[in-house]
């Protein structure tokens, strides 16, 4: 359990979050349905409610890890891409990025 809950508490080493989102995200896409519009509605929502969980745990485990690391700037860096990524997602939804 531990695995899980140092990287929320920001405890564990920068590297081993950006690991850990790397693999579940890509794990997490590989078992996703390629077309959800064709799904049934409650398959549709569970997926979409464990990805935004996924989501949100990555995203606070990179922030509270980002000065987890020898070289400093890496933090300020890191915590940077935790909040453009979220506004890039959510202006792309938007049609103001394609």
């Amino acid at each position: 359990m531990n695995m899980i809950s140092a990287p929320w508490r920001g405890e564990e080493q920068l590297w081993v979050v950006w690991l850990y989102a790397w693999t579940f995200g890509t794990l997490f896409r590989m078992a996703s349905p390629p077309h959800m519009e064709s799904q049934i509605t409650a398959v549709v929502g569970t997926v979409s409610a464990l990805g935004l969980a996924l989501s949100v745990y990555i995203g606070v485990s990179l922030w509270r890890c980002a000065f987890n690391v020898g070289w400093q700037p890496a933090g300020y860096i890191v915590r940077a891409l935790v909040i453009a990524m979220p506004l890039l997602v959510l202006a792309s939804e938007a049609g103001l990025v394609s």
